[in-house]
This record gives C-alpha cells, sequence and structure tokens, in this order.
C-alpha cells in the first residue's frame, strides 16, 4: 500500500510531498484487500509449508478481481523482519519495484499464452498434432522478423502423442506447445503476453526465446495473476490497484478508479478460458489439475520448471484469479524442489499440482465460500464451451470406438460436437448430438459426468 502512494502522483504531485504526507499522519487508506480471503491465504499457505519449515521453502499468493484489477489478497509463509527464522523483508508476490524480488521462473502456466495466440492465429482447437517426447524444431525467425534462434529439442515431462489443444493443454504437453507457438508466432505469443498485462518482475518488458511457452521468464504471482484476471474478464485488461481511496486529515477525499482497456479480442480469450476449464474439471484423465476442483466453473493450469527450481498453480472463476508460487528465496535452482521434505512430507520431486494446486484450491474455496457459483459467460472463438456446459476435446473421423473412452458425441466429421451435455449424456441447450462415426460405429452417449464435468461410477449409455 505505502509503495503504491509513493509512487501515484494522483495522491501527491511530487515524490518528496507524497512521502511528507504519509509521515504527517491522520489519514486514512481504504484498500481492495478482503479479510476474509487475506486471514484464509496467510492461514493456508502456513499450514502447507510452516514459515519456520526446516526445508527453507516459500509460498506465495497473489489474489485479482477481474474486470477491476482489484488485489483481493496476498500473502506469504513469512513475516516482515531480519532476525528470526521464517522472516524477510521482501514480499514474494509482487514486482521489485513494489517490494518484490526479481521474479521467478513461471513454468507451464505461460503456456496461456500461447494457447491464446494460437487461437487468435486461426489455428483450430481440435486440430491433432505429434507431441511426441524428444521433437527437433528447426532453428528460424519464429515469427520475430529480423531475428534468428537456433534449433531446439523439445522434451516432455508428461504425456506425449498426438492430442489436440484439449489434451494438450491437459496434459500440459511441452512439444505441442512449442510447436504452437512457431505456428503462431514467437513474437506474436510474446505480444500476447504483454497484452494480457505481463512484464519481468524487474519491470523491464518480456523478451522473445524458443522456449517461452514454457514458462522462463522471471514474473511475480500477482503479475501473473492479474493477466489471468484478463481472460477471465474477456479480455479486458485492469491495472492491479490495492487502494480504492484516500482521505486525507481535512476530510479531502482521492477515489482511486480501475483503469482498464480491452487488450485481447473477446471471442480469443473466451476460448482460452473453455480449454482451461479443461485442466480442472471435465473427462480428459490424467489432466494436470483434476486434484484442484472447486465444485463450479474454474480454469487452471500447473507451473514447473527445470529441476522443479519453481512450481506454481494459476487459475481463475468469473469472480477471482489466482496465482500461488512455491519455491526457495535462496535461489530455486540452488535449492531446488527435489529430493526433500516438506511440513514432514518427502518428495521426489514437488510438481505444479502438488503444493502450489492445493494452496490455490483451498484459498480459492475459502475466497469464494460465501458466494453463488458463477458460469463463465463466454462468447467464443469455434463456438468454444466449457466443459461443464458442453465443450471438450474431439476425435478426428476415422478414430476407433476405443480411442473414445470418454463417450464424446461427435458430428460427421469426427469433432466433438460443442452443445454435447456431459450432466446429461444428451444434447445441450436445444443443440444436437449429430451423428457421426469412428472407425464405422457409434459413438453413444457414453460416459455421464456430474455437474463438475467429472466422470460419474458405473456409466451408462444414452439412448
Amino acid at each position: 500500500m505505502v509503495r503504491q502512494v509513493l509512487s501515484d502522483p494522483q495522491y501527491v504531485k511530487t515524490a518528496e510531498d507524497r512521502e511528507k504526507f504519509l509521515e504527517t499522519g491522520g489519514i486514512t487508506i481504504d484498500t481492495t484487500i478482503d479479510p476474509v480471503a487475506q486471514d484464509a491465504a496467510v492461514e493456508t499457505v502456513n499450514s502447507y509449508i510452516p514459515a519456520t519449515d526446516e526445508s527453507g521453502k516459500a509460498a506465495a499468493v497473489a489474489m485479482v478481481q477481474p474486470g477491476t484489477g482489484q488485489i483481493v489478497t496476498m500473502a506469504q509463509n513469512r513475516t516482515w523482519g531480519t532476525k528470526k527464522d521464517g522472516q524477510t523483508t521482501y514480499n514474494y508476490a509482487v514486482d521489485q519495484k513494489d517490494g518484490g524480488t526479481i521474479g521467478m521462473q513461471a513454468g507451464s502456466t505461460f503456456k496461456i499464452f500461447t494457447l491464446a495466440a494460437a487461437l487468435d492465429a486461426g489455428i483450430d482447437p481440435n486440430e491433432r498434432i505429434n507431441a511426441s517426447d524428444g521433437i527437433w524444431l528447426d532453428g528460424g525467425d519464429w515469427g520475430c522478423t529480423g531475428q534468428y534462434f537456433g534449433g531446439f529439442t523439445g522434451q516432455n515431462s508428461t504425456q506425449s502423442g498426438y492430442f489436440n489443444m484439449w489434451e494438450a493443454t491437459a496434459y500440459s504437453t511441452n512439444t505441442y506447445f512449442l510447436q504452437r507457438e512457431r505456428d503462431a508466432g514467437l513474437c506474436q505469443t510474446v505480444d500476447m503476453a504483454t497484452r494480457a498485462g505481463v512484464t519481468l518482475a524487474t519491470g523491464k518488458p518480456l523478451e522473445p526465446n524458443i522456449s517461452f511457452t514454457l514458462g522462463t521468464s522471471e514474473v511475480s504471482p500477482l503479475s501473473l495473476a492479474n493477466a489471468y484476471a484478463t481472460f477471465a474478464a474477456h479480455g479486458l485488461y485492469c491495472k492491479p490497484m490495492a487502494i480504492t481511496s484516500i482521505t486525507s486529515r481535512t476530510g479531502e477525499v482521492i477515489a482511486n478508479e480501475p483503469e482498464c482497456s480491452q487488450t485481447i479480442p473477446r471471442d480469443v480469450a473466451d476460448g482460452v478460458t473453455a480449454i482451461m476449464t479443461g485442466v480442472v474439471d471435465g473427462p480428459i484423465q490424467g489432466r494436470t489439475g483434476e486434484n484442484m476442483s472447486l465444485g463450479r466453473e474454474t480454469t487452471g493450469k500447473t507451473g514447473t520448471t527445470d529441476s522443479s527450481a519453481a512450481v506454481w498453480f494459476a487459475g481463475y472463476t468469473p469472480d477471482l484469479a489466482t496465482a500461488v508460487w512455491v519455491g526457495d528465496p535462496r535461489g530455486g535452482f540452488k535449492y531446488p524442489l527435489r529430493d526433500i521434505t516438506i511440513n514432514g512430507t518427502y518428495y521426489d520431486a514437488v510438481f505444479g499440482s502438488y503444493l502450489p494446486g492445493p494452496i490455490w484450491r483451498d484459498v480459492m474455496l475459502a475466497a469464494l465460500s460465501e458466494s453463488d457459483p458463477v458460469a463463465f459467460d463466454l462468447e467464443a472463438k469455434y463456438g468454444l464451451r466449457s466443459v461443464q456446459q458442453g465443450g471438450g476435446p474431439g476425435l478426428r473421423s476415422g478414430s476407433s470406438a476405443s480411442a473414445n473412452p470418454y463417450g464424446y458425441q461427435y458430428d460427421g466429421n469426427g469433432y466433438n460436437n460443442y452443445n454435447y451435455d456431459y450432466n446429461t449424456g444428451g444434447q445441450y441447450d436445444g443443440g444436437t448430438t449429430g451423428g457421426g462415426t469412428t472407425g464405422g460405429g457409434t459413438t453413444g452417449g457414453g460416459t455421464q459426468y456430474d455437474g463438475n464435468g467429472n466422470p460419474i461410477p458405473n456409466p451408462v449409455t444414452s439412448p
């Protein structure tokens, strides 16, 4: 809060006068922080990683309201100070200029920007491509005129195969995203992240490199949470704000209004949202966010850097966007999250779905506990829907019935019918379920799903 006042001339014109303004006292600052969410976030991060845990690991949370940029909570498993274990003078959730660090590599949470660039470029989300492990990617300008990037071998740490956008996102398949980054254009992908509001934690602009989609840029949780909030708000970027108003000693009220602008086309942002819902909920078995369901519509994305130097989980509902980082303030690559015991639990390696994911889930559940579930209102490119509203991956025509373990319905071209309702196994919102076949056999109604898009045991076949 203090740093926002000191840096913003809307409160007092000069830096010197702003310091005097604060030092003199007698002012009232109204903040955007939600006390319930804040207390829950502090309690949650410390319950998973106590401040004085022998591992020395830290966790930080940033939560933003889409459509306003209001910061709902910022929390970490450290208190301010230098004399005791579990203390720090850094705020790990924010950029360097606001008292944070130089940032942490974001891992696969950055794949959201490749999704946006690919959809914006007209790439079909249902097109399957070879996303095998160890794919060689030729050097070239990669869509950055006048630049050259050397060849690169993409490696997968999760599943490999022939995937479409839905599946590759749910599995977080690196080689799929590297190819789509190339197809959409590397600089276009970087630009999409910039338009969502991301900068390096040092304040410098993002820089293109082939591994950009894998999250090699060093950012803060607040920057990432706010970028995710841009997608939740249908492409409307809002500058993060922690103060709603300041009342001076004389009673003068200085209001702080949201600063927002449409930076990403709505159909693109909504398309990203639809696909990202399939990471947490829906029919794709083995999805990386399957343990983070909130019982309401949500998106999510894991992030794990090389050697587990930093691990993340980020996601949003229509109401809130949150990013969680876990790592080591002494240096993630020097002190990675491998072969380590944290809060009494041993880990061969920590991934984004381990500690950051459950922290994200618990913080979001607490913050949303008093609000009714809200569905995503999507006007997405290609007519994409959230998985809870009938969206999901499709199969190419000619695929065998055994390759359709989720009971999808398909149109005559073998694509998933986006009007299919996973809740009832039939048509959704008046749409038809098509009559397509896969491998000569009808796809049928197949598996039924609950209100979160999760498979119901003992599936039945709809008529």
